[in-house]
């Protein structure tokens, strides 16, 4: 029986990390997009996703001459390092959103028309939630012929202050 040494352990243990963490972080936002938005936009987002491994792929492919085995834990370390910076600055960069919720009218009556507004804004409260936006205000409302559709301006700043609040 053969002795796997301690560095192949931990190689294969960061790459192993490394894989599940992008595996959870693609499922993570594959749900976060079906339930903020509209649910085929969640298909778009592992489109990007494999895009995102596709591009990665061809950097190690141009990349491969200047990695050898006694510089492949360096490499590796370099892209994870990167990998962690860009998942870290990107609920950062992400302040506000501006999203549209469009709901179907059952009647047309003034009662009707409130109740989709409602459901409306309590589905574009929860994704905005969700994001990590818990500050929201209403950009405008549209009725349709069939179907409400609210606008919602979604930021993780309390623009309401009075002192910063502008009539």
């Amino acid at each position: 029986m053969t002795r796997i040494s301690r560095d192949t352990v931990a190689f294969l243990a960061g790459v192993f990390l490394l894989c599940m963490s992008v595996l959870m972080i693609q499922i993570i936002q594959t749900r976060i997009l079906s339930v903020v938005s509209l649910y085929y936009m969640a298909f778009f987002s592992i489109s990007m996703a494999m895009l995102g491994l596709t591009g990665g792929a061809l950097i190690v492919y141009y990349k491969l001459d200047h990695v050898n085995p006694g510089n492949v834990n360096a490499f590796l370390s370099r892209i994870s390092t990167a990998f962690a910076l860009c998942v870290a600055a990107a609920p950062v960069s992400a302040r506000v959103v501006r999203m549209e919720t469009k709901v179907m009218l059952e009647d047309h009556s003034e009662l009707g028309i409130k109740l989709a507004l409602r459901e409306a804004f309590q589905l574009s409260v929860r994704g905005a939630i969700a994001m990590g936006l818990p500050h929201v205000s209403v950009d405008g409302v549209r009725v349709l012929p069939d179907a409400v559709v609210l606008a919602l301006v979604a930021t993780d700043e309390n623009d309401d202050a009075p002192e910063t609040r502008s009539e």
